[in-house]
């Protein structure tokens, strides 16, 4: 039965993830793009249950718009999640409205994937997403997120990674290639790995994504590549870039 119901879930998984993007998924162009925030500034939320043992910072969103070689918008959304308390954090999927500088919403994103879903006290996480963009507006373009953010009652994992490399492709734009390796004590299934692009300034300006379905065994590596096919990065606009690979972890 095991061998079944593990690749049913995962082809559930990466049809989930990949719905805001099955239409119009062509090559990119070169276009315009925006910036936005969250409300203007960062904002923190405490739980009032907990004596601010655990709370989380919403940091400044980034929202940039492009057009495709078949003149389709689109639109890539960043919000950051920074855990300012003092207890991991379980960030669950969630939805973003975007607006104008003056509040008109434009569009409404629901089921925003976290890249990862537990992080520790410092750690950042990222909801993310790209879809197509119903809107005219392309430049200041505000992100106001609806996070849904508790107490972590599974564990913190991460996977070693490496052989990491980013490669532009003629069809799927750019990609980062590299291994995962499972130094736990367990057999890992599910394995996300979530690349985080930086620009010059430190700045997030992307994130590719990649859901790895076979069992890794104790000790043993396997290799992924991570691609987005509505992406206008290239390699030339990355300065640097982190990889974060880890266990998909349902809490209830």
């Amino acid at each position: 039965m095991k061998k079944i119901v593990k690749p049913i879930i995962a082809l559930a998984l990466v049809v989930f993830m990949l719905l805001p993007v099955l239409s119009g998924c062509l090559i990119i162009t070169d276009e315009p793009s925006g910036s936005g925030n969250n409300s203007g500034k960062s904002n923190t939320n405490t739980s009032s249950t907990t004596a601010a043992k655990e709370s989380y910072k919403v940091g400044e969103a980034t929202v940039t718009v492009w057009t495709n070689s078949i003149n389709t918008k689109w639109v890539r959304v960043i919000v950051p999640i920074i855990n300012d308390g003092k207890t991991d954090l379980y960030l669950s999927s969630s939805s973003i409205d975007l607006e104008t500088s003056d509040g008109k919403l434009i569009q409404t994103l629901k089921y925003v994937s976290v890249y990862p879903e537990v992080i520790k006290p410092g750690e950042t996480g990222y909801y993310f997403q790209e879809t197509t963009y119903d809107g005219n507006e392309t430049k200041n373009i505000k992100a106001i997120l609806h996070p849904d953010v508790d107490k972590a009652k599974v564990e913190c994992i991460r996977l070693k990674t490496s052989d990491l490399q980013l490669k532009d492709d003629k069809y799927t734009g750019l990609k980062v290639i590299g291994r995962v390796e499972n130094d736990t004590d367990d057999e890992q299934s599910l394995v996300y790995v979530a690349v985080i692009l930086y620009d010059k300034n430190k700045n997030v300006i992307g994130i590719k994504y990649t859901i790895i379905s076979d069992d890794i065994g104790v000790g043993e590596k396997i290799g992924f590549e991570a691609i987005s096919l509505t992406s206008d990065i290239k390699s030339s606009n990355v300065a640097s870039f982190e990889v974060i690979a880890y266990p998909n972890q349902f809490q209830f």
